[in-house]
């Protein structure tokens, strides 16, 4: 036997007000979602019908110096929850911030790298060989 579809609770039977006070009150949107038995399309859905403004999405921010810090212990090829110990965040905001920053600081390669790069991994060369091998030709080129 199939499980019973889930009830969808419609909108006369959820008690806007309540709704909108809890949510002007500082409840979250989980915890409303749950507690009126909505989507969370369908609460924001309420809050816009309503003229009740969004809150901003709060996360708790890391300061950009501890930022600084946990890439560089990343970079030096430390465990990320020896990072997070560390400095008292989050395993996913470690991986959130180096993931972060090595996306906005790896350099664009050009074609003829990139060509470079997948011929060496077809004939077998490891990548990070194939890259050091174009580092030294090139510091060598330059000379």
């Amino acid at each position: 036997m199939s499980p019973r579809p889930r009830a969808r609770v419609r909108l006369l039977d959820v008690d806007i007000g309540a709704l909108l006070a809890d949510y002007e009150g500082g409840v979250t949107v989980k915890m409303l979602c749950h507690t009126y038995g909505v989507g969370l399309s369908r609460l924001y859905r309420i809050l816009d019908d309503n003229h009740v403004p969004r809150r901003k999405q709060s996360r708790p921010r890391v300061a950009l110096d501890v930022q600084r810090k946990i890439v560089a212990d990343y970079a030096a090829g430390e465990a990320i929850a020896r990072i997070a110990d560390r400095h008292g965040v989050s395993t996913s905001a470690v991986s959130d911030i180096a993931r972060r920053y090595w996306r906005h600081h790896q350099p664009v390669r050009e074609r003829d790298e990139l060509i470079r790069l997948v011929v060496a991994w077809v004939m077998g060369t490891r990548l990070r060989e194939a890259i050091i091998l174009r580092s030294e030709w090139e510091a060598q080129a330059g000379q």
